[in-house]
């Protein structure tokens, strides 16, 4: 579900619903040291395919080993189309995973570092803030902690860590930038949630960020 202001009174009754279920989901123990601590909120940038499904990449290929070889790329030229992908990693696999929160930082001008043309994410249920996905937005994303649960360790993760898929910006590079997740506006920390609604704060060392002419930042590596 996506809620909007442009949905006037509708929109309004959306959003209140939609907050009642992410609290209800995520929202009732908050730990600074629980199950997810260590998760990672990780990036992987990949050419843009226009044949690829936003919630299709398999995750079965992305084991997060730190001190390791990862995966995940984070570094990508620009004057090109990317499909940058937002994974949750290293998660708690006997709580799972159950939601996400964060923002989004890069360059907001038109035609200048990097422009986000679409934003499509995977949860059951999804609020976000009114201009979203522009730079310093944020989103609060949630499964269903009953029914869809992610726990899927991949193959090779030495920690037998969860990863789930949580979204996907299509970007394009117009010059050197950084896409970098970072804390949702509202309470100004990333935040993970598993499926026994227990909260966990992630700091900087466990956000990804992809640069574009640069170097990113992959915290499973």
């Amino acid at each position: 579900m996506t809620c909007n202001r442009t949905m006037g009174i509708a929109g309004m009754v959306c959003r209140l619903l939609s907050v009642v279920f992410y609290l209800s989901l995520t929202f009732i123990n908050v730990s600074f040291a629980g199950p997810n601590l260590s998760a990672k909120l990780a990036v992987h940038s990949v050419a843009h395919s226009s044949k690829a499904a936003p919630c299709g990449l398999s995750i079965s290929n992305f084991p997060c080993n730190p001190g390791g070889s990862s995966p995940f790329v984070t570094s990508s030229s620009p004057n090109a189309a990317y499909d940058v992908y937002v994974l949750v990693a290293d998660g708690d696999s006997s709580t799972g995973v159950a939601g996400v929160s964060f923002g989004v930082s890069y360059d907001n001008a038109r035609f200048s570092g990097v422009d986000i043309l679409s934003a499509t994410f995977c949860g059951d249920m999804e609020i976000h803030t009114d201009a979203w996905p522009d730079s310093a937005e944020g989103i609060r994303l949630t499964w269903n902690k009953d029914t869809h649960c992610r726990k899927t360790v991949p193959a090779g993760d030495t920690n037998g860590g969860v990863t789930a898929l949580v979204g996907r910006f299509y970007v394009y590079a117009y010059g050197s930038d950084v896409l970098s997740l970072v804390p949702y506006p509202a309470d100004l920390v990333v935040t993970l949630s598993n499926c026994a609604s227990v909260l966990d704060t992630l700091g900087p060392p466990n956000v990804g960020q992809v640069g574009f002419g640069s170097t990113g930042t992959d915290p499973c590596h």
